[in-house]
């Protein structure tokens, strides 16, 4: 198989579509190999024929049989994108993970397909059946989740729903499908912190723009929260001046101006003596 796929490949490599397509038929005539007829869907596409391409892309879909083989379906997924049937390419990834659901870089390539897609509701519902099914005591999946809900989750509420309380008692600014959403991210992340399990920045500044966006939906209540989450976790940031000026405006908008004065003057003690933005905060707070 691979004498017979070698030149096709150096063909297509070399935009010599015409020999690519003289040596699949040839290879046809001795071997019915799925991937010998993507290939030649591959060259009809770029020789302008995309009908014919599809044609063959939709015969190869049809049989799909696992094992699943990732060079076919990287193969198929080209013709798919470039003659704009995308929908088709998911539904082929789609077919080939229900045949195999313990394929754990399969259900990889579908999410990273349904990234790409922009379906964003399909790729969350995916990572938290992979988290279910293969996170084996880690906790990667779990953002991967709340990472798509955020993208669902709008970062600033519509105007629409600015005005005097939201749909169900909600508080001014938010939206049912939002607010939601965001309350499951946070209960997901808050687990995992509680397990001991957020052991990297990057997720606890996730972690930190799910309670941000909440509070912008839901009020500034959702300032405890990120207080006690910085204060919990919040040697995982590299840059202290950062987590301190964070806290300190944090405690600011709780009222808590002596606990804000106190970080506010360790920044600059320790950190940047000429941090105009800390200076502020310490005139703000011994004023209040």
């Amino acid at each position: 198989m691979n004498r017979k796929l070698r030149p096709i490949y150096d063909a297509l490599d070399a935009r010599n579509y015409k020999l690519s397509l003289k040596l699949c038929t040839a290879a046809q005539q001795k071997t019915d190999a799925p991937l010998i007829k993507a290939l030649k869907a591959v060259t009809l596409e770029r020789l302008g024929k995309p009908e014919d391409a599809l044609a063959l892309c939709r015969e190869v879909k049809d049989n799909l049989r696992p094992p699943a083989d990732d060079q076919l379906l990287n193969t198929l997924m080209m013709v798919f994108k470039a003659t704009g049937c995308t929908d088709e390419g998911t539904s082929c990834l789609e077919r080939a993970y229900e045949q195999e659901p313990d394929n754990e870089e399969l259900a990889h390539f579908l999410f990273g397909n349904y990234l790409r897609a922009q379906e964003h509701q399909k790729a969350q519902q995916l990572s938290m059946r992979m988290h279910k099914q293969f996170s084996a005591g880690t906790q990667r999946y779990v953002y991967w989740a709340v990472t798509c809900m955020l993208l669902q989750a709008p970062a600033e509420p519509p105007a629409e729903f600015c005005g005097e309380g939201g749909e169900g008692g909600e508080a001014a600014g938010a939206t049912p499908t939002a607010t939601k959403m965001l309350a499951l991210a946070a209960a997901m992340l808050k687990r995992v912190g509680d397990q001991g399990k957020m052991t990297k920045e990057a997720e606890l500044r996730l972690y930190l723009e799910v309670l941000v966006r909440q509070a912008k939906h839901l009020g500034p209540e959702v300032a405890a929260v990120q207080v006690a989450l910085l204060e919990s976790h919040g040697k995982l940031m590299c840059a202290a001046e950062e987590r301190l000026s964070l806290q300190a405006k944090l405690h600011e908008s709780l009222g808590k101006w002596r606990e804000a004065r106190l970080l506010w003057a360790e920044l600059l003690a320790k950190h940047a003596a000429d941090d105009w933005e800390a200076h502020q905060g310490l005139v703000r707070c011994v004023l209040n």
